[in-house]
């Protein structure tokens, strides 16, 4: 039996990954559009000429194969924003323990009986606040941003492994630990 124009098929084959065409993305898209302007799947189906209950399952398998990679592409946006939070921490407090050097202030004066004299004047510093504020704002947005102040959510894979954003946990800690020895790195310099 012919397919009729427009259908979308969703084929299973064993042992081979399923991914969408090109149509099947397309449709997908269509459903996501209608939805947001308030057009039911069922018209998309129409539309399409498909049944209502095979766009139903299409449009949950396209978005089930869609979920792990935007899951991928948002971990990889915390990394890059997390990077970005540690060097901004990083210069924070380096401007920190700079604040806190002694200040000096130096006047030359020229031609007087005695030559030139100069005079210099250390001034003791207790540090500019603003920049600690800036180091505790930096590492409170990376809190949120992975969600240390809430509950932790964790998915169980397949094999029992704890995953935390998409990745082992394990994985995830290493990385966050190598993250902040690079950012504390420059200041020991």
């Amino acid at each position: 039996m012919p397919k009729p124009k427009g259908a979308v098929h969703v084929r299973r084959v064993r042992g081979v990954a399923w991914e969408p065409t090109a149509d099947q993305l397309a449709a997908y898209a269509e459903v996501i559009r209608g939805q947001r302007a308030g057009i039911p799947m069922a018209h998309v189906a129409d539309a399409r000429g498909i049944s209502r209950q095979a766009m139903h399952q299409l449009f949950h398998k396209v978005g089930a194969w869609l979920q792990p990679q935007l899951m991928d592409q948002i971990r990889n946006v915390r990394l890059e924003h997390a990077d970005h939070l540690l060097h901004i921490f990083a210069e924070a407090m380096q401007a920190w323990e700079r604040s806190k050097e002694d200040a000096c202030e130096q006047s030359d004066t020229t031609g007087g009986a005695g030559g030139d004299t100069k005079k210099v004047t250390r001034r003791t510093q207790v540090g500019n606040p603003a920049f600690l504020a800036e180091a505790r704002a930096a590492l409170d947005a990376i809190r949120k941003m992975w969600g240390a102040d809430e509950p932790q959510r964790f998915e169980m894979a397949v094999g029992g492994e704890v995953r935390v954003a998409g990745i082992p946990r394990e994985q995830a800690i290493r990385e966050q630990i190598a993250r902040m020895q690079a950012a504390i790195a420059p200041q020991e310099n």
